[in-house]
């Protein structure tokens, strides 16, 4: 899913230039023939965002939190079957790398296309956190239509995300 010297994989998605989000798309492994260098929004820091990039037939559509930030059309060709290890949130032109700065996750690709305007990302607001004795309360906002909130932790601030909430009362 990125490029490397002298070949393209089919997909290259959620990559930075250090201003905003892109994606690319190749067919043929030699160029990002599909559609090349395409918007999905500009980043922030230290927030939790959502990205969507989403193709219909040769109509593309980005996503940031839901907002459609662009819009662009391309061919209908087919995406190139990749070689090599898949990278997402990384591009490589040669001589020049460009990374997600952040976190990625839940990570999903679909055979259909999921939203070709604007959407509700339903994100819970005002989250507070109260340290305890060897515990954290978090409370927030409830968010309409939800049956359930994933709740992570890290061991160290900015380290890797768990799912093992450990005797977590919701």
């Amino acid at each position: 899913m990125t490029r490397y010297p002298g070949s393209y994989c089919g997909l290259g998605v959620g990559w930075s230039d250090g201003t905003n989000i892109y994606s690319s798309v190749s067919s043929n492994g030699t160029s990002w023939d599909i559609i090349n260098k395409f918007k999905l929004g500009s980043i922030t820091l230290n927030a939790w965002t959502h990205y969507a990039f989403v193709r219909q037939g040769s109509s593309f559509y980005g996503f940031k939190n839901g907002v459609l930030t662009s819009q662009a059309s391309g061919t209908t060709a087919s995406i190139k079957a990749g070689t090599g290890t898949p990278s997402i949130g990384y591009f490589y032109t040669g001589s020049t790398s460009f990374y997600f700065p952040g976190y990625i996750d839940e990570f999903r690709i679909s055979n259909i296309a999921r939203w070709t305007s604007d959407f509700n990302v339903n994100l819970p607001s005002n989250l507070i956190a109260v340290a305890g004795d060897a515990q954290v309360t978090l409370s927030w906002d409830a968010v309409s239509g939800a049956i359930g909130y994933n709740i992570k932790r890290a061991t160290t601030s900015g380290g890797s995300l768990y799912d093992d909430c450990y005797q977590c009362i919701c």
